[in-house]
């Protein structure tokens, strides 16, 4: 794509944004456009006046007579009579994936892709002949690299978007570059599906565009954690939390705000995890007896599950042996095959369980870890990540089917009818369980009660009430 069609490109998506939203929230791309191109000033005028001059004088010139008639004026046979129908248009479904292939999450991204692709797979297998006559007869998946940057993905979002025109986006990969993605979407009328980004209150300004297939771990929380509280006498719990990574940091934030509400009472302390406890294990055992002294009764850990495991061994082998609630990830087997024994009876709820004993989940985790393979931890079980977006690109296939997407007459009508089916998506029977949308655009999923027994992450018993609740 040379220089000139991309600062068009720039102007005219500058001309189409939203006028109701203010200037001083157009993403860096925008208002380099505006800037440059003067698309509200004369010289912006004289830009276009110019072009359509150029572009009629062009087209004049290559235009070619059509002076040729047949008898009694008509045109000639071969033109009255052409000697084949014309193609018709095949209804292409055009799906934007932006994640992040490079950079620091290109492993996270990395997975995703892997996934999408064995969903495309599946999806080409099983549409072999479309089921109606607006049914989409091919399916395209065109990728983009975050970078693991906002800037740059807000780009790549926009050449989805306006050179690529997709009628939607899966993304982007992280809550820190949702935002500049999502103002994108919200501009270009394109709705947007991020499947791994957990940051609170993330779709509020971006509705109705913006879409999130994840569930949120305080909608767990809100019920189990009282529970496990009750179950186990813990009135004085400390909070653990790394805070070296951005994710479990915003979670554990988020719960230290909300616990008091959520369950009546204080915790005992708030303690932060780094990489050197990780190195220096002696420096978590160590906390044992400081724990005993704040009479501390249990123990809520909000980590990756690798990190979660080393600092839960640690503990354990420094003394402390208080029961203990665990983050949503730690339902990846890492967490036990780091921690061992040591984890043993770690309570937690989540909507992603690699065990569970469901036959096309399964035959996706052998297929996902089959050559070439990533790290090892690929080998053991697919990041929630790369299920999540393997079901949603199932769940934009089956809301362009719903939403008769292909009788609109224009990508804009196309756009917002899906958005429309996708609203309209209740109890899709996806990998990791059964999903529906709200009217917020939240994803409410099945979530799964689990424990560590032997080594082995199995479902909790806590009783069929205990469960419908948490679903609620």
């Amino acid at each position: 794509m040379n220089m000139m069609r991309r600062r068009q490109d720039l102007t005219i998506l500058s001309q189409k944004r939203l006028p109701d939203v203010p200037r001083r929230h157009l993403n860096p791309a925008a208002r380099l456009a505006r800037r440059h191109h003067g698309v509200n000033g004369a010289r912006g005028a004289w830009t276009w006046t110019w072009t359509a001059l150029l572009l009629a004088i062009l087209l004049l010139c290559t235009a070619q007579p059509s002076t040729a008639q047949g008898p009694g004026g008509d045109p000639p046979a071969a033109a009255q009579e052409p000697t084949g129908e014309p193609a018709a248009p095949r209804r292409a479904l055009r799906i934007g994936v932006l994640t992040a292939l490079s950079g620091r999450d290109a492993w996270w991204g990395e997975a995703q892709l892997r996934a999408l692709r064995l969903g495309f797979d599946d999806l080409v297998r099983e549409r072999s002949a479309p089921t109606s006559a607006l049914a989409p007869e091919r399916l395209e998946l065109v990728v983009r690299d975050s970078r693991s940057n906002p800037d740059a993905a807000a780009l790549a979002a926009y050449a989805l978007i306006h050179e690529e025109k997709v009628q939607a986006i899966i993304g982007p990969l992280l809550s820190d570059t949702a935002p500049t993605v999502f103002w994108e979407a919200v501009y270009g009328r394109t709705p947007i599906i991020t499947a791994s980004a957990t940051a609170e209150e993330l779709l509020e300004m971006y509705r109705p565009w913006a879409f999130r297939n994840t569930s949120l771990p305080n909608r767990a929380w809100r019920r189990l954690l009282p529970w496990w509280l009750r179950q186990h006498g813990v009135q004085r719990p400390v909070l653990w939390v790394e805070n070296d990574a951005r994710t479990p940091f915003l979670r554990g934030l988020a719960l230290r705000r909300q616990f008091s509400a959520l369950t009546g009472r204080r915790l005992a302390d708030v303690r932060s995890l780094h990489a050197a406890d990780f190195l220096e294990q002696d420096r978590l055992g160590a906390a044992a007896p400081e724990l005993g002294a704040q009479r501390a009764d249990g123990m809520i850990v909000i980590a990756f599950p690798h990190h979660a495991a080393m600092a839960v061994r640690a503990l354990r082998r420094g003394g402390l042996r208080l029961p203990i609630f665990g983050d949503p990830s730690f339902s990846n087997p890492l967490f036990t095959e780091i921690g061992g024994e040591s984890v043993d009876g770690v309570i937690f709820a989540t909507d992603y369980w690699p065990e569970r004993p469901f036959a096309p989940w399964q035959d996706f985790r052998r297929r996902f870890a089959e050559p070439p393979l990533g790290s090892s931890s690929q080998r053991l079980a697919p990041p929630a990540a790369a299920v999540a977006a393997y079901d949603t690109l199932r769940i934009l296939h089956d809301a362009a089917r719903r939403g008769r997407i292909f009788a609109q007459p224009t990508l804009a009508a196309q756009r917002a009818a899906l958005r429309d089916a996708l609203e309209q998506t209740t109890d899709f029977p996806g990998l990791m369980g059964r999903t529906s949308f709200g009217a917020d655009g939240e994803a409410r999923k099945e979530v799964f009660l689990l424990t560590v027994r032997q080594g082995v992450i199995v479902p909790l018993e806590a009783g069929e009430d205990v469960r419908e609740d948490v679903n609620r």
